[in-house]
């Protein structure tokens, strides 16, 4: 089979590359984040091992083949396996199992129509992320989300709010390791990431930490450093190389006057 394979395949080609990657179905990485800045009670949570709970076809398991040499012997003759389930890094698998979210959500509508819209709109892969008006609301949401998600085989867990009588209303099995123990009464909620971004839950703000080397000047570095906080600042990506253009002249120019 291997020869075969590097008959037909480029050098250092893989199955992967010649797979397709499916339909973009990913919510908007800033709309998620705004959205969640919007109300007074904020929420996230996860899908725990999203990917290995959607299940693969049985007629396309043949592509997720595998070989497995028996406590790591590679003289010995090793086993054939297929996958199952969806893995983390082959190419389909974040069309697929954003696919099988939402198609739970969509059936579950009528039933739990504030899960469904949540999990619609304010997910980013396995994360979600949204913010409500009310403590009522919150409890509601986080309740009614876990529900939906049971019938498709899914738990929702590692769940942070910023209110404590939400976060109390949510079991401790649930809650993320960080506040799952802590004393809810008396200790300061912890600081989070929220899809890359420190959350500072008790006081309710994005931190940003910076740890800027001294690289050489030049339009890469510039453009490198320029880019990691502009993001967070929601900058559209197109002002960032006009930017980075004009602090690199800016810097040249300096560096001529000094020398």
């Amino acid at each position: 089979m291997t020869e075969g394979l590097h008959s037909v395949l480029p050098r250092r080609a893989t199955i992967d590359m010649s797979g397709l990657c499916g339909p973009d179905m990913l919510n908007n990485l800033i709309g998620v984040l705004i959205r969640f800045r919007q109300h007074p009670i904020s929420l996230m949570c996860d899908i725990e091992k999203m990917f290995h709970q959607i299940h693969v076809a049985e007629a396309d398991r043949n592509y997720l083949h595998f070989l497995w040499w028996k406590q790591g012997d590679l003289k010995s003759r090793p086993s054939k396996f297929r996958m199952k389930v969806h893995l983390f890094g082959v190419a389909s698998s974040p069309g697929c199992t954003n696919f099988g979210l939402k198609h739970l959500a969509k059936v579950n509508a009528d039933v739990y129509p504030q899960g469904s819209r949540y999990i619609m709109r304010d997910f980013y892969v396995d994360d979600g992320l949204t913010s409500v008006e009310s403590t009522e609301d919150a409890i509601q949401l986080a309740r009614k989300a876990c529900e939906l998600c049971a019938t498709g085989g899914l738990r929702l867990h590692k769940f942070v709010l910023n209110n404590r009588d939400v976060l109390e209303s949510v079991p401790s099995s649930e809650r993320a390791t960080n506040v799952k123990d802590m004393d809810l009464a008396f200790g300061d909620l912890p600081l989070e990431r929220a899809l890359g971004i420190q959350w500072d839950v008790e006081s309710d703000h994005f931190r940003l930490n910076f740890s800027l080397k001294e690289p050489p000047v030049t339009r890469r570095s510039i453009l490198s450093t320029v880019a990691s906080f502009l993001f967070c600042f929601f900058w559209p990506a197109t002002t960032t190389p006009i930017f980075g253009g004009q602090l690199y002249c800016y810097l040249q120019s300096e560096k001529s006057q000094t020398t």
